[in-house]
Formats: structure tokens, C-alpha cells, sequence
């Protein structure tokens, strides 16, 4: 169904682009997933994953031209705080479309955990994002600077937990959601090959 490659691709995250090309890799195996899933309701999110794909390609760019001493764009400050406010924007933008689509199938199969779980990895992406800002203002006051990189090492924290939490989320909705999908389209096909065997049955007693 799709649910598969999308935990797939997400555990890439994990990286927080030490790697940069693994995160091209884990982005465009989400789509696949999310192509699959397209007609239940994650047309947004396919594009905003589209969007977060654009800009992953950009940085391992720019990544590889410092790696080979070329071009180092990340030596001007100005770059380094872009890719601050950017990067998290694309990300969070794209896990709350996620996370929207997969409240929504969750709804429409009635799997209660994957509705409350919507919310908490909604809330949890909210605290990451004002969290993420805190971090980029303080370097710009003063009596705060000292605090800098105890705050970096919590959010980085925080993010490990906010990235496998929602894991957890599409995992979950794999095993519930895209496991009971299997199950119908297997009772479907043994409904449908009984209809033919009693149809030829039927045939053979005339």
C-alpha cells in the first residue's frame, strides 16, 4: 500500500544529514510510498515531500562543492542561518501533511491509536519548530550565548525523539491499516475463486 517504503524512507532522518545523498535516497523512496497513497488522501503531502526533495538535492550540492573544496557557501554565516530557518521549514511543513493524511486514512478504517497518535506527533513537530527558532535567535543575545549549546544538544535530542515517534506512527499504520488491506484482497480473491468454482460446478452437474 505504501506504508512500507514511507517508515523506510523516513528512518533516513535519523541521519540528520550527516550523509547528505541518503537523505535524496530516503526522499525519493517516500514518494514512492506516497504515490501508492496518493488516492487516500496524501496529495499534500506527496508534494511537500516533493518540495523537501528539491531541497535536500540543493544542499548535497553544495555539500559535495565544499567536500571537494571548490565552493564552501557554508563559510558565509548568512547561508548557515538560511539553511536554519529552511530546512526545518520544508520538514516540519511536510510531517504535518503527513501526519493530516495519516489521521485521515486512520478515520476512515476507524484505528483509534492512529488518531490520538496525529495529534501527539502534531504537537510534538510544533515544539520542535519553536524550539528550532529559539535556537537560531539566542546566538543574538548576549546574556543567553553561554546556554547556546546546551540548548543544541537538547533539540537534537528532541529530534531523534520526534523522528522515531513518528516512526512508530507509520509503522503502526503499516501493521493496522496496510495489513488489513492484504488480509481483504486475499478474502476477496478466495471469495472470488469460490464464485468461479461453484459457477463450474454448476456447469459440470448440467
Amino acid at each position: 500500500m505504501g506504508f512500507g517504503l514511507l517508515f523506510l524512507g523516513w528512518t533516513t532522518l535519523l541521519g540528520l544529514r550527516m550523509i547528505p545523498p541518503l537523505n535524496i535516497i530516503g526522499c525519493l523512496v517516500m514518494l514512492k510510498g506516497l504515490t501508492k497513497l496518493e488516492t487516500y488522501g496524501f496529495q499534500k503531502a506527496k508534494i511537500s515531500c516533493t518540495a523537501l526533495l528539491g531541497y535536500h538535492v540543493l544542499y548535497t550540492v553544495l555539500w559535495l562543492l565544499d567536500l571537494t573544496n571548490l565552493f564552501n557557501v557554508f563559510s558565509f554565516s548568512a547561508a548557515v542561518y538560511a539553511d536554519a530557518l529552511l530546512y526545518p521549514a520544508f520538514l516540519i511543513t511536510y510531517a504535518l501533511f503527513l501526519y493530516k493524511a495519516l489521521g485521515g486514512i486512520s478515520k476512515q478504517v476507524e484505528f483509534e491509536k492512529g488518531i490520538k497518535r496525529e495529534k501527539s506527533c502534531t504537537s510534538l513537530a510544533i515544539v520542535l519548530a519553536f524550539f528550532l527558532i529559539v535556537q537560531i535567535v539566542i546566538p543574538f543575545i548576549n546574556p543567553l550565548q553561554a546556554y547556546s549549546r546546551y540548548l543544541t544538544f537538547a533539540v537534537t535530542l528532541f529530534q531523534y525523539v520526534w523522528i522515531i515517534f513518528s516512526g512508530i506512527y507509520i509503522y503502526s499504520c503499516y501493521m493496522m491499516i496496510a495489513t488489513q488491506e492484504i488480509i481483504d484482497d486475499e478474502n476477496k480473491k478466495i471469495r472470488e475463486y469460490d464464485q468461479k468454482n461453484a459457477f463450474k460446478k454448476l456447469k459440470n452437474k448440467k
